[in-house]
């Protein structure tokens, strides 16, 4: 360790004794330019023998200390080539000091320039040395061609301008010599490659390759005024401070060799940093040929012109750069090629990774959901009870859910910890009810309310069931906390409360312009003709105004409380019933009215007229012939209305749903009656904000009755008069009967009138166009285009039923329309008439071939083209009808009429497929996915199998969840697999389709096997 200590020591002492005798050199030079010129140092001698010696023998002796401190094999090459350079100029300066003069001048310009040309080829070559980490890279094709090509620029430069220029007589005035162009040009070449690899090297020990190109421009400088010295353009004087202009450089090599230089190693690790590059590029080199050709050829003031022999040699210098940038631009080639191919080969790894990743992420998606509906049901409130409804266990969220501990639950009555109110409650104390339970062997699912230890009430969702597995008759009872659910209902129901209030109110002002408009035009004689169509338009807008006033009452319903009084209902009852009378007698209906003299209750009267008006319509809708009642009771301390008819009826699963806005009862017989299905849910919501109950009760073609029980109130000295004057003077009151029974009437003559079915007019005479709509717009609904461009865009935007279409026609003729629409996915299915005045086989024949469904030749029988029509419209039906009990019953079993429709229904199937464990998966995601509107999939679905997309996709959920209810999973688990929002949904939709719960299936199917 102490020999390495001593070397260590050695080394220091060394370096830093060559950096004193360095200063202390230049500090003597310096002080002998301060003394008088007649001392004993002479600065003319000093400068013209000595400088140079002097300088370089400090920057060799720097060079070679450096040698001993390289960290790789390459950067002693470095050093070496570096020495090389500075000792060919040092050999030159001995020559010049000892043997100069007994030399001829040609030997003396020959040996200048050689050792000069030596200085700049071996200074170039360590540069490129330095851009490499190993000796071996030095001998790949690109290391090569780079040296090669720098080499051959430097002796063809060295050959062109110093060896070739024949010797001149005289020079001009001004003249740069041929020796210092190739001086300048190295010089300027060398700065930029110093720079270069101090840009590379930024960010490891760059300040020593600037220091370099400092020098090497300062020597730039010095060379270009010693021409100018030559050439007698610029007289210098030796022994003066001019001389610090050649000393400078020497001082600036000296500085760069004392700071730490990077190593191959450290450089060779940045990213950015590159072995071929602009500078030493035969691209470059051949562009730097041609610049400097063109700057001697044009400026004759500073340069000699060329001689022949120059010529010559500047085109083979300019020939084998070009042939090297060849070269190098094949390997470019060579390595995009190889690079393109690394990227192809990267890319299809990439889409293998991303393939398996996929794959990965959807196992993780199906474990993830598996996972989540175990957790779901593990925190669920689970209560065990036995036979008496006391607790005997209870799991963790149970005890979270009640904020109780499990010794506050357990041994206590359910009712007693949980405070079950309504339907809940009475599964424990009615024995019907237990009954009920017994009976339903896969449980009973219910919303109610329990209370928490923070008396906070608290909508659950609950399941009792029996334990079939145990024998002590135990039940278990699972209870989710519904809150957030229950709160976004509200949210919701309230935005949309909001949203039917604004849009109400903005319907109102243009329908009370309407109304002032169609006053006016009623009151002047000119329109007497017109009377009857203008008091039509007038009852329809007062149902607009009415419809209007309900969707605002239902929107004010929970926000805005009602205010309610004692009032007495008997005038109010009595001029309701009043607006049906005459419509009863038009229709030939019994109409009987049983009321009271007096009649007080609490309540409010506006709210009582809309009830009443809302139930006396509805019965007078639906009954064609019969009998409407209304009846007032009085029963001890309340009041029973009932209004009753024998009209068409409901069906008990029917009943429940009523009541619920916007729900139509869907059957052939409420089809062709109008309505929205706002009047009943007005009215429930109206009996719940006063206190009051509503029953119905109903048998299908029996009729219906709706009670209302309204708690009876004190008499008041209040008088009925304004209540009576109010309601006499309401202008929408007194015709509202009378509107609804005529805008009925009106619309079921129009809808008897013409089918639902809609016909595409496809022909350019006008007159025949009229005429084919005149024998069709009676029985259907008629869409009309005067050519193939307008009509294939009037199919494609409305997806008719039938196409009726000419031959002959500008633009696309009715062949090529026949074509663009079998060959169309979302029009395939419409069937196509050919109706033309070509009647020759050949055309018959063109048109069958093209697969229209028949061809009819002009002139034509109307009866014969609306029986045709009618024939393609019924087996249209029948197929959707055969397409649509295939799809219900194994989608994989459609057969369709084209390849199309087939490649269609298919291609529907497997987004189906795709997305039906989405329960996010809406008709929006299904229209763009099959790249169509939303309109477009409901026409064409329809279309297809008779059932509404979104139905349709309900159906498959339901097959795909048969199997796995087959093989036993977990009903939550099934119903969260096949995309349904909540199990009870699930339940509902299953029931609906296959007549009987999960549950039952289950049990039923695990019985067959």
């Amino acid at each position: 360790m102490s020999l390495l200590l001593n070397q260590s020591s050695k080394s220091l002492n060394s370096e830093n004794l060559t950096s004193i005798f360095a200063a202390i050199v230049v500090l003597v030079i310096f002080v002998g330019y301060l003394l008088p010129g007649d001392s004993l140092f002479s600065q003319a001698l000093f400068s013209r023998q000595f400088a140079d010696p002097v300088f370089l023998g400090l920057v060799i002796m720097a060079i070679f200390l450096k040698v001993r401190d390289a960290k790789s094999i390459v950067d002693p090459v470095y050093w070496l080539l570096l020495a090389g350079a500075f000792s060919a100029w040092f050999l030159l300066t001995l020559l010049r000091l000892f043997y100069w003069q007994e030399l001829s001048p040609q030997a003396q310009s020959l040996l200048t320039n050689t050792a000069y040309f030596l200085f700049y080829a071996l200074m170039t070559a360590a540069i490129e040395v330095k851009s490499y980490r190993e000796a071996r890279e030095l001998l790949s094709g690109q290391s090569l061609l780079v040296l090669v090509s720098t080499f051959t620029f430097a002796v063809g430069a060295f050959v062109f301008l110093v060896l070739a220029p024949a010797p001149t007589i005289q020079q001009p005035i001004y003249l740069i010599s041929a020796d210092f162009s190739f001086y300048l040009l190295m010089d300027i070449y060398l700065t930029l490659r110093w720079l270069q690899l101090a840009w590379v090297c930024r960010k490891f020990y760059w300040v020593s390759y600037f220091l370099m190109a400092l020098a090497m421009f300062n020597w730039a400088i010095a060379d270009f005024v010693e021409s100018l010295h030559v050439t007698n353009a610029n007289q210098l004087n030796s022994g003066t401070w001019q001389d610090w202009l050649w000393y400078t450089p020497y001082l600036l090599v000296i500085a760069a060799l004392k700071v730490r230089q990077s190593s191959s190693i450290e450089q060779n690790q940045n990213l950015t940093f590159s072995k071929s590059h602009l500078l030493n590029s035969p691209l470059f080199f051949v562009s730097l040929c041609f610049i400097l050709y063109i700057l001697i050829n044009n400026t004759n003031e500073w340069f000699s012109p060329l001689s022949a022999t120059q010529s010559t040699i500047f085109y083979l210098w300019f020939s084998l750069l070009l042939l090297l940038a060849i070269v190098q631009l094949n390997l470019f080639t060579e390595q995009l090629r190889h690079q393109q191919k690394i990227i192809t080969d990267n890319r299809l790894e990439t889409d293998v990774m991303k393939q398996r990743l996929l794959q990965q992420t959807e196992s993780l998606k199906e474990q993830a959901a598996s996972n989540k509906s175990i957790l779901e049901t593990t925190n669920n409130a689970i209560f065990t009870l036995n036979s008496d409804y006391v607790v005997q266990s209870c799991n963790p969220a149970a005890c979270s859910i009640l904020g109780l501990t499990k010794d506050d639950i357990i041994g206590q009555s359910f009712l007693q910890v949980t405070h079950a109110e309504g339907e809940l409650s009475r599964y424990f104390n009615y024995k019907s009810y237990q009954r009920k339970l017994n009976v339903e062997n896969d449980g009973i699912e219910l919303e109610s309310t329990i209370c928490n230890s923070d008396n906070e009430h608290i909508p659950v969702h609950i399941t009792l069931s029996k334990d079939i597995n145990n024998h002590q008759g135990l039940m278990v009872v699972s209870v989710i906390n519904i809150s957030k659910q229950k709160k976004a209902e509200e949210e919701a129901h309230h935005l949309k409360d909001q949203f039917t209030a604004n849009m109400s109110h903005e319907f109102r002002t243009p329908l009370t312009i309407i109304n002032g408009v169609l006053d006016n035009l009623s009151n002047k004689n000119k329109y007497a003709e017109d009377i009857e169509q203008l008091n039509t338009a007038k009852r329809n807008s007062l149902r607009m105004i009415r419809m209007v006033d309900q969707l605002l009452d239902l929107s004010k319903i929970g926000h805005e409380p009602l205010p309610v009084e004692a009032i007495d209902i008997i005038p109010t009852i009595k001029f309701s019933c009043q607006s049906f009378e005459k419509m009863a007698i038009d229709r030939s209906l019994e109409f009987a009215v049983s009321i009271s003299q007096s009649a007080w209750v609490e309540g409010n009267q506006n709210a009582l007229e809309k009830i009443l008006f809302n139930l006396l319509s509805n019965a007078f809708k639906y009954t064609q012939n019969g009998k409407i009642s209304v009846t007032l009771n009085h029963l001890g301390g309340q009041y029973s209305l009932t209004v009753k008819d024998s009209g068409i009826g409901l069906e008990t699963s029917q009943i429940e749903s009523i009541f619920e806005r916007f729900h139509r009862v869907d059957s052939a017989q409420t089809q062709a009656i109008q309505g929205v299905g706002i009047g009943l849910a007005l009215v429930k919501e109206l009996c719940d904000a006063m206190g009051w109950t509503i029953h119905v009760t109903s048998a299908l073609n029996l009729g219906s009755t709706f009670n209302i029980v309204m708690p009876a109130a004190v008499p008041s000295s209040a008088d009925n008069k304004a209540q009576v004057d109010r309601l006499t003077s309401d202008k929408n009151s007194q015709t509202l009967a009378e509107e609804i029974i005529r805008s009925q009437e009106f619309i079921k003559a129009e809808q008897n009138k013409k089918s639902k079915f809609s016909v595409l007019i496809v022909e350019d005479n006008h007159d025949m166009q009229a005429h084919i709509e005149a024998i069709l717009s009676s029985h259907h609904q008629c869409l009309v285009a005067s050519d193939g461009n307008e009509g294939l865009r009037l199919a494609l935007d409305y997806l008719p039923d039938i196409i009726i279409s000419d031959v002959m026609m500008p633009g696309i003729d009715g062949f090529e329309l026949l074509k663009a629409i079998k060959n169309n996915e979302l029009t395939t299915h419409i069937p196509v008439i050919m109706l033309t005045a070509r009647s020759d086989d050949e055309s018959k024949i063109k048109g069958l071939e093209s697969e229209a469904e028949d061809y009819l030749s002009k002139p034509f029988n109307s009866k014969e083209l609306l029986l045709r029509v009618n024939n393609q419209l019924n087996s249209r039906a029948k197929l959707q009808q055969k397409l649509a009990s295939q799809w219900q019953a194994d989608s994989s079993k459609i057969e369709a009429t084209t390849e199309i429709e087939d490649q269609f229904v298919t291609k529907l199937n497997e987004i189906f497929e795709t997305h039906y464990q989405d329960c996010e998966f809406s008709l929006q995601s299904m229209s763009k996915i099959l790249a169509m509107s939303d309109r477009q999939v409901q026409r064409k679905v329809k279309s297809v199998l008779g059932l509404s997309p979104l139905e349709a996709l309900k159906q498959f959920r339901l097959k795909q969840a048969k199997p796995m209810l087959d093989r036993g999973d977990q009903i939550g688990f099934v119903a969260q697999t096949c995309g349904f929002t909540s199990q009870s949904y699930f339940g509902r939709c299953f029931k609906e389709t296959y007549k009987i719960t999960p549950k039952a299936y289950q049990q039923s199917r695990a019985q067959q096997s």
